[in-house]
């Protein structure tokens, strides 16, 4: 959409390149080859001669011309199209042919320039920015047009912009959304694009028919379809993402797999119904316009076929979720990441289909994907698979021990981990596990959350039986390795809360060695933190050197599930050893990852450990705030420091006391204790900016009256750009 007029407009600045001029065929009336050879020489002026063929006298007059010729709207008519600009273009030295079509003409020395939609706004942006996008500025311009003194304000801003991404950001769509700025305000029209096709109607009374509407508009590219590019298209409109061959292949339910698919995805391709979203890596992607995949969807309702066609769906997805969850927890990991990211809107769309249909068989298919993909939650930001998981939580209770130890497992671990609701993870632990554990499913998330809500709660010896009772779980027969280093791990974490540093060293180690066994890059990026974090007393050098390797491994593409622990080590192993610009760095990094991932026990690892940091740059004032927060705002209870590093931690904080004095020590504690996420993520990043800001004016003054440098302009510039994203 929008082809015409963007040959129009190269038309009018080209027009001087050409002596003989620019000539415009508006094919779009033609339905045969005859009419295209008619509309031709009338446009471009070439009356037959007296006993050639009317093609023949086209060609005879253009031939010793220089000028450019525009074939519009080719795709209905694209044999004779393609035909004669071939041979305008052999015979004719001095003309240029540029046609616009839905499918290219495959003539020799044809150059394809693809017409993407409009830019639209991003989701985060400001009420200026949306202003600026090219797909907003059309719409207030034809706003504007049909309401007098029309103008976007904050409120209509947000509404425009998210018509302009849910329309995919095609000028006709906008424009026809535009139209009814005359009747509803911007955010009706905004709640209403669920029924775009009977919104958006009444196009210009001087447009051609088929741009009336946007129904008639697809409905005419849809109509350039073959039977069968036109089944599979309706097929498609079950994805809400991208899709590979071999889930089109399912849902079409073709017999030869991608191959029996692959000519017909290849003819939506060139035709422009369906888009190439990935070419690189081992599959290519595809996916439709949003507005496209609305269109099949209601064909598909229409024919009574769109629940067998999503079920399907479903099914192929459940065969994916099987294959990816026991794949994501071995040494393939990182090559299954980002197929699985790329199924994350069809694997969701799956599990909420299948919750919602009244099949018991169906819903039994949402448990079985969810529960393929549990043990993996934890790895995930909050969100994702975590969220599927509390979809299911109801049915899974009543589902084989297996998956519910698997959901209810995840579930508790979830609400440990990224909730901090200590008292919710308990209670689903104890769900998971109260029938006892499998050699398939020893219960591991559920053990985890389960002994590290009673560690965090104070409760050692419930804690210590809980973590006997895990260990004895993973003897059983048939326990993967796997398995048995996440309750090393946990076993680890655990005893150095409680104080157990040689114990926690001892199991740390061990899950280290297991995990390196097993190979996957996950799963020992955590060993290599729970290896570090049981030496940062005693052996800091060894302990920076874990840390160095596991933060590696995220930034190679493991999960970052314990990035936010393993920097707020190397900030303080860093800070140790006079390397204060790589301490705030982390710092900050560790805050703004962890917010964004919406985990808040590592938000509180970073807290605990920012309050060394502060001190080591001589932030008396902030550390104090920082204490504040770690020992008595609302995350308190989720610190996993060391018992050990705590009572240093201490011993720091009296020495800060006496610093500040008393009652400004006991004035900022008591400011960091009031602070909620927000207001102390805040606090923390404004004064690594302070601190930065300082650094940077004392670099500028002569060496002999140079302090310590006390930070680095990339760590404030990414706290500034984290502080904007989150507003």
């Amino acid at each position: 959409m929008g082809k015409t007029r963007l040959s129009v407009e190269v038309a009018s600045q080209a027009v001087g390149d050409y002596p003989d001029g620019c000539w415009f065929c508006d094919l779009a009336p033609a339905r045969d080859g005859d009419t295209v050879v008619r509309i031709i020489a009338s446009s471009v002026g070439a009356a037959r001669r007296p006993g050639a063929s009317l093609e023949a006298s086209i060609t005879e007059h253009c031939q010793s011309r220089q000028m450019l010729v525009i074939l519009d709207n080719c795709e209905q008519v694209l044999d004779a199209a393609a035909r004669i600009a071939g041979t305008l273009l052999r015979e004719c030295p001095g003309v240029r042919v540029l046609a616009t079509s839905r499918q290219a003409l495959d003539v020799d020395g044809e150059q394809v320039f693809a017409v993407g939609s409009l830019s639209v706004p991003e989701p985060a942006m400001t009420a200026e920015g949306i202003a600026m996008s090219d797909a907003v500025r059309l719409f207030a311009d034809r706003a504007a047009a049909v309401q007098r003194g029309f103008q976007l304000n904050a409120g209509s801003a947000q509404a425009a912009a998210e018509i302009t991404r849910r329309l995919d950001g095609i000028p006709l769509a906008i424009e026809l959304a535009a139209a009814r700025v005359a009747v509803l305000p911007v955010p009706r029209i905004a709640a209403l694009l669920d029924e775009r096709f009977q919104l958006l109607t009444g196009g210009r009374r001087t447009s051609p028919e088929r741009q009336q509407t946007l129904r008639a508009t697809i409905d005419w590219s849809f109509g350039l379809l073959t039977g069968e590019e036109q089944r599979v298209f309706d097929c498609l409109g079950v994805f809400p993402g991208s899709f590979d061959l071999d889930a089109v292949a399912a849902v079409t339910g073709a017999k030869t797999g991608a191959w029996g698919v692959l000519d017909t995805v290849a003819a939506l391709v060139s035709k422009s119904m369906v888009i190439t979203d990935q070419v690189h890596g081992p599959e290519a992607r595809y996916r439709l316009l949003e507005t496209l995949r609305q269109y099949g969807l209601e064909r598909l309702r229409q024919r009574g076929e769109l629940e067998a066609v999503r079920r399907r769906h479903a099914q192929h997805f459940a065969a994916f979720a099987k294959q990816a969850g026991t794949a994501l927890l071995g040494p393939d990991e990182l090559a299954w990441r980002p197929r699985s990211r790329a199924e994350r809107d069809n694997i969701r769309a799956a599990v909420q289909w299948a919750l919602g249909s009244d099949s018991s068989d169906d819903s039994k298919m949402a448990v079985d994907i969810v529960a393929s993909l549990a043990a993996y939650a934890a790895f995930e930001a909050a969100g994702g698979i975590a969220n599927l998981v509390a979809q299911t939580v109801d049915r899974a209770r009543a589902s084989s021990l297996e998956q519910r130890i698997a959901i209810l497992g995840a579930a508790a671990f979830d609400a440990f981990q990224n909730r901090g609701d200590v008292k919710l993870a308990e209670q689903l632990a104890r769900d998971a596990l109260r029938d006892g554990v499998t050699p398939g499913n020893p219960g591991i998330r559920a053990y985890t959350a389960l002994v590290m809500s009673q560690t965090f709660t104070g409760r050692r010896p419930e804690a210590l039986a809980t973590l006997r009772e895990a260990l004895q779980a993973t003897e059983l027969a048939g326990v993967s390795d796997y398995d048995r280093a996440g309750v090393l791990g946990t076993a680890a974490a655990a005893r150095a809360l409680m104080g157990d540093i040689e114990d926690a060293r001892e199991s740390a180690d061990a899950c280290l060695a297991l995990t390196r066994k097993v190979g996957n890059p996950s799963s020992l990026a955590s060993a290599l933190c729970w290896a570090g974090l049981t030496r940062v007393r005693d052996d800091p050098d060894q302990a920076l050197a874990f840390a160095e390797q596991s933060i590696a491994l995220t930034r190679a593409g493991a999960s970052g599930s314990v990035l936010g622990h393993v920097l707020p080590i190397r900030a303080q192993l860093r800070a140790r050893d006079g390397d204060v610009p790589g301490a705030v760095r982390d710092l900050c990094e560790a805050i703004t990852y962890s917010h964004g991932k919406g985990d808040k026990v590592m938000l509180m690892a970073a807290f605990d450990r920012g309050v060394i940091v502060f001190d080591s740059l001589g932030l008396a004032e902030p550390a104090a705030v920082l204490a504040g927060v770690a020992l008595h705002g609302p995350l308190a209870v989720l610190s996993i420091l060391p018992q050990a590093e705590r009572a240093d931690r201490a011993v720091l904080l009296e020495r800060v006391r006496t610093l500040l004095g008393r009652t400004a020590y006991e004035r900022a504690v008591a400011q960091g204790a009031a602070m909620n996420d927000d207001e102390a993520i805040t606090y923390a990043l404004d004064q690594i900016d302070t601190a930065e800001n300082q650094s940077l004016a004392q670099s500028a003054a002569p060496d002999a009256q140079r302090p310590t440098a006390k930070g680095t302009s990339s760590s404030r510039h990414s706290a500034k750009r984290s502080r904007a994203e989150r507003r």
